[in-house]
């Protein structure tokens, strides 16, 4: 919801930042400056996510303190005045995104070559790789409880291997996205936890008419009593409370990653590549 805020909140929230400053013995004064100085900018504005500034600036000075002043500025502005655009060639993803947060920006993106490699590589080289400052990439992974190891164990690239799954077999799901800013590469993630259900006909996309979810992105759990798979959910208009997507999207929002890369320190991938890459 579009609002500006009132004097009274933009002294507040002015107090706060000076408290989180003088917490933080990396912040230097110019970097400081440059934050209230962006933040009074913007403030004369309309922006959708004002209640999530604190944590994005707290996030920001603690984790990335060498930050040059026109990075910082360039971070926040971008993501205050929602200029970052979601890049994907997933139809379906994109209509599910864009029902959930309308007023986030998405482009129908060319799909990029996926690292045979973890989950946490995959989404850090799928945007390093892109290397397109101001957008954001998604990836989906589905992990499968293994009962003679007591492990979950991923499933990379589920969409060839949805031939693995069993009835009865526990699973969480896995959305992360990274949002790549220029000089670093803040990772978000959504997880949900289900069981498989083989079903008797195929619908929706990816894994939807096989995952029973039982917990939901309010983190509660023996949800769904029905036993509804996230297809059923989504015909009754319920899927986006079991959607591990719009959790990685709504931590987005929030500012809570999960990791921070400096591109520079990231090395270029030597190991090999996903089916169909």
């Amino acid at each position: 919801m579009n609002s500006i805020l009132s004097t009274k909140s933009l002294t507040n929230d002015i107090v706060n930042i000076i408290d989180i400053s003088i917490t933080s013995s990396n912040l230097s004064i110019e970097i400081f400056t440059s934050i209230l100085e962006k933040y009074i900018e913007l403030h004369k504005h309309k922006f959708h996510f004002q209640q999530n500034l604190l944590s994005f600036i707290e996030t920001t000075i603690y984790t990335i303190p060498a930050l040059k002043i026109e990075q910082l500025s360039d971070i926040i502005s971008a993501w205050w005045t929602n200029s970052v655009i979601i890049e994907t060639s997933n139809a379906d993803k994109i209509k599910e995104i864009s029902e959930a947060f309308p007023d986030l920006k998405i482009s129908n993106g060319e799909d990029m070559p996926e690292v045979l490699g973890s989950m946490s590589e995959v989404i850090l080289y799928k945007s390093f790789q892109k290397n397109k400052p101001g957008t954001i990439v998604e990836d989906t992974i589905l992990s499968q409880y293994n009962t003679e190891t007591n492990l979950y164990e991923e499933i990379v690239d589920i969409k060839w291997n949805i031939d693995q799954l069993v009835s009865g077999t526990l699973v969480k799901w896995f959305t992360s996205i990274a949002y790549h800013t220029g000089s670093h590469i803040f990772v978000f993630q959504g997880s949900i936890e289900g069981y498989i259900k083989i079903p008797k006909e195929v619908k929706g996309f990816a894994f939807d008419s096989y995952f029973i979810p039982t917990t939901n992105i309010y983190g509660e759990t023996n949800v769904n009593f029905d036993q509804l798979s996230l297809y059923d959910l989504q015909q009754k208009g319920l899927k986006e409370n079991f959607s591990a997507r719009l959790m990685a999207f709504n931590n987005f929002l929030h500012f809570q990653p999960l990791d921070i890369s400096d591109i520079k320190d990231i090395p270029n991938w030597t190991g090999e590549y996903q089916k169909g890459d």
